[in-house]
């Protein structure tokens, strides 16, 4: 089927109609039968058959729900369908333009998700690669000689910013200089505040230095360089 291909409305009830006399066969609930007698049939579009219910009916929809109730409906509906209608949406409204509003708010719901989810997608691999980063200073200090010398700190803090700006060149920091996206800039940032924490020194002027250094190897330093 086309997307979005709605069946005639007239066809949709009398599906709907022996669907509810196949329930009521099948599951002994007078709950939920006055439930369904309530229900409006409000469209069949593709796999969808949408049903609702209006005004202060909507508060039945809870009957409609119940696992082994709602198996029975979607059962009903794929026999008379010949399973051309999978999916069962029960609604709040009665016409087509509440239906119209349910998709709307499913597809912003949905693109809310897909953000979220590239955003942690976006986080995890920032973070996990600077994070790797961050660890090889950590090591690197840990098997620094001379750490208590303000020498041997200065070889540290040489050494480790050999292994950030190494890291940078790979792919974690744009060669114009200009961070990405913010997680970007507080990965970098979190592994020069480490190797300014360990050699007892400014963070701000460790990242001058780093950045000084990529600018005098053919780099870009940071933003605004």
């Amino acid at each position: 089927m086309a997307a979005d291909q709605q069946h005639p409305l007239a066809e949709t009830q009398a599906v709907w109609a022996q669907a509810v006399d196949r329930v009521k066969q099948t599951v002994i609930a007078p709950s939920l039968w006055r439930a369904l007698e309530k229900t409006v049939a409000v469209v069949w579009e593709d796999n969808n058959f949408v049903i609702g219910f209006g005004g202060t009916d909507g508060q039945l929809a809870g009957q409609l729900n119940t696992r082994d109730y709602r198996l029975a409906i979607e059962r009903a509906i794929r026999d008379l369908t010949g399973g051309a209608a999978d999916t069962v949406r029960i609604i709040e409204g009665t016409e087509i333009s509440d239906w119209e509003f349910v998709k709307t708010r499913d597809a912003a719901a949905a693109a809310a998700r897909m953000q979220t989810a590239e955003r942690q997608q976006r986080q995890t691999t920032s973070f996990g690669n600077w994070d790797e980063v961050y660890d090889q200073v950590s090591r690197l200090w840990a098997s620094s000689e001379f750490r208590s010398l303000p020498t041997g700190r200065a070889r540290y803090i040489d050494a480790a910013l050999t292994l950030v700006q190494k890291a940078m060149d790979a792919g974690l920091y744009p060669a114009d200089g200009t961070p990405s996206n913010e997680l970007m800039e507080r990965g970098l940032s979190r592994v020069i505040e480490r190797i300014a924490n360990q050699s007892n020194s400014d963070p701000v002027i460790v990242a001058s230095f780093l950045f000084q250094r990529r600018k005098a190897a053919g780099g870009t330093g940071g933003a605004g360089e």
